[in-house]
């Protein structure tokens, strides 16, 4: 409670929410396609969260950033879709090949992280909030918000 009163009473309890509904998005996705997709896959494909919080940084925070690292996300992007396209196929890996839509998921759930990392940095820079208190209160409505995509995972 004194938390609430002394802390989050000046800032918007709803921005905590969106936060929270970014990062439960986010591992919603990575659930439903994580079924289908091999745990390399998987690995190769959460990379792609780098370019996504680059682009986002660029159009939400207005930031610029240095040749060498634009070629970075030119290779990571190169590296994980040769990585993930190139798998070795053998029985095995056919029996339990990645599905396409899985990849898709997986690839997208870096989209909602790269928005969170990116609000999250944006919310720091304009309001006193030790980062401690803003990771807790948004891990708490991260919980409550996941419980909406529960009945979806049936």
């Amino acid at each position: 409670i004194f938390f609430i009163l002394t802390i989050l009473k000046p800032l918007k309890w709803y921005l905590f929410c969106l936060l929270g509904f970014f990062d439960g998005f986010s591992d919603f996705l990575r659930s439903v396609g994580g079924v289908n997709t091999s745990g390399s896959a998987q690995t190769l494909l959460g990379q792609l969260v780098i370019p996504a919080i680059l682009i986002s940084s660029m159009i939400i925070l207005k930031r610029s950033f240095q040749w060498q690292q634009y070629v970075a996300v030119i290779l990571i992007i190169g590296g994980a879709s040769l990585g993930v396209l190139q798998a070795p196929s053998t029985k095995i890996s056919q029996n339990n090949a990645n599905k396409w839509y899985a990849l898709l998921l997986v690839a997208g759930s870096t989209i909602p992280g790269a928005l969170s990392y990116v609000f999250k940095e944006k919310f720091l820079q304009r309001h006193a909030v030790d980062v401690f208190q803003l990771t807790c209160f948004v891990s708490w409505s991260q919980l409550a918000i996941t419980w909406v995509f529960v009945p979806l995972l049936s």
